[in-house]
């Protein structure tokens, strides 16, 4: 149980980091910080420079996994709200 707490807690700090480089992109001279995690130094050639990005978002519908699932849609509700295609 320990373990899973522990996934939930990366992923969403994960998530959390996505957001403020997608915020930071959005920002016109925003400055972006990549290196803060690993999904945002993989994601580095994707989202940076002249592109054209979209977001998917994948839930579970389980119980065990509520906790997870509102941490995603709020990061999916952020991402949309700081997005220049709004």
């Amino acid at each position: 149980m320990r373990a899973r707490v522990a996934l939930i807690r990366a992923r969403s700090q994960s998530l959390s980091f996505l957001q403020t480089v997608v915020a930071g992109l959005c920002k016109q001279g925003g400055i972006v910080v990549w290196r803060n995690a690993s999904l945002t130094r993989l994601l580095e050639d994707s989202l940076g420079g002249n592109t054209k990005s979209s977001i998917l978002v994948c839930l579970r519908t389980e119980d065990d996994s509520l906790s997870e699932t509102i941490a995603t849609l709020r990061f999916a509700v952020q991402a949309h709200a700081t997005a220049p295609w709004r």
